[in-house]
């Protein structure tokens, strides 16, 4: 992945991380980290520790799908939002307007 990324970019996306992460040392700005995920009931692969000569079936079953965005501190602060739909560019605008 870092191979396709642009090396020009990837420095000045470098050089703006160090310096709110500066400012964040200094107290200035709390600093946080962005992520969303998703989590069902049933595994993506079907799989079991069996004995030998032992068969074992899981039967993949529908589950409803949680998807969850979030902001994590280096203070292990969070502030997160769950929805059972994708989560789009709109939900995140929507979520940091409600948190700010």
């Amino acid at each position: 992945m870092k191979a396709k990324q642009c090396p020009i970019e990837q420095v000045v996306k470098q050089e703006a991380l160090a310096e709110l992460s500066a400012l964040e040392v200094a107290e200035i700005i709390e600093l946080y980290f962005g992520d969303e995920s998703g989590f069902c009931n049933v595994p993506v692969v079907a799989r079991a520790w069996q004995f030998r000569d032992e068969e074992i079936r899981i039967t993949p079953e529908r589950s409803q799908r949680l998807n969850v965005f979030g902001f994590l501190s280096r203070a292990n602060k969070a502030r997160t939002w769950t929805s059972e739909k994708a989560i789009t560019a709109q939900f995140v605008v929507d979520a940091i307007q409600e948190w700010v």
